[in-house]
Formats: C-alpha cells, sequence, structure tokens
C-alpha cells in the first residue's frame, strides 16, 4: 500500500494496532458489550465493514521520497505494478 511519507504509514499503522487492540482489551476486560458493539459494526455497517477489510489485507506499506526513491520495510510491500526496471529501493527499519 503506498502512502505519501513515512509519517502517513506510520500513523496508518498505529491506527491500525489501536483498533485491533480495543477488541482484545474489551475481551481480556471483560466488556463483552463493547466487543459485541464493535463486532457488530463490522459485520453491518459498511464504513467499519470497508475499515476492517483495509486493515486485514495489510501487509506493508511504502512511499516514495522527494528524489522518486522508494523507502519500506521489506521489499514484499512494494506493489509491483508501481516498479520500474532498475529502481532503488531503500529497505528502513
Amino acid at each position: 500500500m503506498e502512502f505519501k511519507n513515512w509519517e502517513e504509514m506510520i500513523e496508518f499503522e498505529q491506527k491500525r494496532t489501536d483498533y485491533y487492540i480495543r477488541s482484545i482489551n474489551a475481551i481480556e476486560q471483560g466488556k463483552l458489550l463493547t466487543f459485541y458493539k464493535l463486532w457488530f459494526k463490522e459485520i453491518f455497517i459498511p464504513k467499519y465493514r470497508k475499515l476492517k477489510k483495509l486493515y486485514d489485507s495489510y501487509i506493508g506499506g511504502w512511499y516514495r521520497d522527494e528524489e522518486g526513491y522508494i523507502h519500506t520495510k521489506a521489499i514484499e510491500f512494494v506493489d509491483e505494478e508501481y516498479l520500474n526496471n532498475g529502481e532503488i529501493i531503500f529497505i528502513e527499519d
């Protein structure tokens, strides 16, 4: 998934983590009503269904810097259709 910059990619990944943590915490703390509310949203409200599908299908992201170089955490995260032959990719932590 392509992002505008490093900060946007990290922000998306943090929101994704927070999304999953809410459900996990609700179960661990015995707040089943909260869990079922979140689950209900994922099943019946299109906005949350789309968000859940996006988060579930996300494996990693990448972005281009000002000079057009690709930066990512792993090469598998870069969509092949956006690559040109001989393009430089920087792997970051």
